[in-house]
């Protein structure tokens, strides 16, 4: 396990711990083979091979959580129309018409797909567009002194 503070958006690593820039993935694992076992709990590196040794058998869950939620039977599971009823939930909510889960299938092959996920703009705007929205983009950050240099955190 790790700590929840010490996963960022960039990985194990804290982005700040880097002391150079790193031009190649082989130099950024080299550095980071070095220098990761201090943010890890406990300080160890994983095991080479974790599945050579059988597994600790997971702790009984506390009993208020299982009291709360318990464990599904094999006839909620197989979706049984009975056992379904029995559900505390509002039943008078239908079904969706989107198929399919995250990639929906449509009914019907000729017809556009419905827009569930942000559209890439890759195509949809040029070089100089993209500029400018990066542009726009840096004019929301907080004001600078002129001549200032940036922080460690502005992007």
């Amino acid at each position: 396990p790790v700590r929840l503070e010490a996963v960022d958006a960039n990985g194990l690593l804290p982005i700040a711990s880097a002391t150079s820039d790193f031009v190649t993935a082989y130099s950024f694992r080299r550095y980071l083979q070095k220098q990761l076992a201090p943010f890890l709990v406990g300080g160890e590196l994983p095991l080479p091979d974790p599945l050579a040794e059988q597994l600790p058998r997971p702790r009984a869950l506390h009993p208020e959580i299982t009291a709360r939620w318990p464990a599904a039977s094999s006839a909620l599971l197989a979706r049984d129309p009975q056992t379904l009823l029995a559900l505390a939930i509002d039943h008078s909510v239908g079904l969706t018409k989107i198929r399919g889960g995250a990639i929906p299938i449509p009914n019907d092959s000729k017809a556009p797909k419905p827009m569930l996920q942000m559209p890439k703009w890759g195509d949809a705007l040029s070089p100089s567009e993209i500029d400018d929205v990066v542009a726009y983009l840096f004019t929301l950050g907080p004001a600078k002194a002129p001549g200032a240099k940036p922080a460690k955190d502005d992007f």
